[in-house]
């Protein structure tokens, strides 16, 4: 599993020259918050001892060769003795409380959605699915042809961490790992697991297919309002690199695109052709509304981005879209915007 990165205590040191009584001892004394991992490549073996203040509050041992995860005051014993032993490496994090909780969480977490293929779901849609649903929990998802792993954390739907490794280096967490996350799915094609905390009290588990209630469609015309906005504004921040309209341009024809999967926005497109504007003359599931623009969107810039522009691209969406996020802010959160398009809005 991938761990979020904080401030380096002891990094990848070996743990042949670690006096492992004197440092638990010394985050005992520190009040350190924080994880420390051993890693014992050649055994498959890795080991972990999550802290609080101080304190040891939940230690786990994992074998990548299918042994059984040990966990708890016995996981801690074995780390702490194989530690002893050398031939390991040892890795030691400082990290907020809030994060260490996410850590947790993880650990203690129960599968809700298992092996959702790429070709059938969408992170974007899943995430704001499960920010509608206030999961607490995380996504685990494994790249197509060995890209690569990531893991998004959640507290109650809301994103609160993003790592991505490919195996080399560093994993990348934050806005970077997300950035990354969803270029290397777009690329390859992935498979999730979605995993939601032991400690949120539920009444029953949450099912992405469960029966519901006949969606109650709504009047869009704010919703509209705003994506109008987006638009415009996006438009207007890449004039100087792509010219006056150009955007707007690849706009429609994402809208006509993706029209067959969204059947409303064949309706959208014409009257934003012959004038009427961004309106809709019937209501709408205004979820279905979020995810159409998402999807158009993302076309958009597919249309317009190249290897060599495609970052500076990004970046202008982003720094242009700034005032609509100060304007719209409350609504933006209201309908999902800030999870369906945060690599704009993030």
């Amino acid at each position: 599993m991938l761990y979020p990165q904080g401030k380096t205590v002891i990094g990848d040191l070996k743990t042949s020259f670690v006096n492992i009584d004197g440092v638990l001892q010394e985050l005992k004394n520190e009040k350190f918050t924080g994880y420390v991992k051993m890693k014992i490549p050649v055994e498959n073996y890795e080991g972990l001892v999550i802290y609080e203040s101080g304190e040891p509050v939940e230690s786990v041992e994992n074998y990548s060769d299918g042994q059984s995860r040990v966990e708890g005051s016995e996981a801690m014993k074995n780390v702490i003795n194989k530690t002893k032993e050398g031939g390991g490496v040892l890795n030691i994090q400082e990290l907020p409380s809030n994060v260490v909780q996410m850590m947790l969480r993880s650990i203690h977490s129960n599968v809700i959605y298992k092996d959702l293929l790429s070709d059938f779901t969408q992170i974007k849609n899943l995430l704001v699915t499960l920010k509608t649903k206030q999961v607490t929990g995380h996504v685990e998802i494994e790249m197509n042809d060995d890209a690569g792993e990531a893991f998004i954390f959640l507290e109650e739907g809301k994103l609160i961490e993003s790592l991505f490794s490919s195996g080399e280096g560093v994993p990348l967490s934050g806005k970077q790992g997300l950035a990354k996350i969803l270029e290397v799915a777009n690329e390859v094609g992935y498979v999730m697991n979605v995993f939601q905390s032991e400690s949120r009290e539920i009444s029953r588990p949450v099912t992405l297919d469960e029966p519901e209630e006949a969606v109650e469609l709504e009047d869009p015309s704010e919703l509209l309002e705003i994506v109008e906005k987006i638009v415009q504004s996006i438009d207007q921040s890449l004039q100087k690199m792509l010219g006056k309209g150009k955007f707007r341009e690849a706009f429609l024809k994402a809208v006509f695109q993706k029209a067959n999967d969204y059947p409303f926005l064949t309706a959208l497109g014409t009257n934003i052709q012959t004038g009427k504007g961004y309106v809709l003359d019937e209501p709408v599931d205004l979820s279905d509304l979020v995810f159409g623009f998402s999807d158009v969107l993302d076309q958009s810039v597919s249309f317009l981005s190249t290897p060599k522009n495609k970052d500076k691209l990004k970046e202008a969406i982003r720094m242009g879209l700034g005032p609509v996020k100060m304007i719209y802010e409350e609504q933006i959160q209201e309908y999902n915007l800030d999870t369906a398009l945060f690599e704009y809005l993030g």
